[in-house]
């Protein structure tokens, strides 16, 4: 295998609320990632009328990384 064709996929972005994300990640968690308040609010009401079942870890804006996640290194 060529690592041309490898592809390292660590969380799925599952819906957009401005400049907030809910991305899913490997583990089968969910994290409100990023956005301004009001983005998060109207993420948060679309979770309780849609998924409420899910729990949602909210992550800070610029807090680590560009989606909000622990940064890996990956050794290729």
């Amino acid at each position: 295998m060529k690592l041309k064709n490898l592809i390292l996929i660590e969380n799925e972005t599952m819906a957009h609320f401005g400049e907030a994300k809910i991305v899913k990640t490997l583990a089968g968690k969910y994290k409100l990632v990023g956005g301004s308040e009001q983005d998060r609010d109207d993420a948060q009401n679309w979770i309780a009328m849609f998924c409420p079942e899910i729990v949602v870890e909210i992550v800070p804006a610029g807090s680590c990384g560009h989606l909000g996640l622990p940064w890996r290194s990956r050794g290729l």
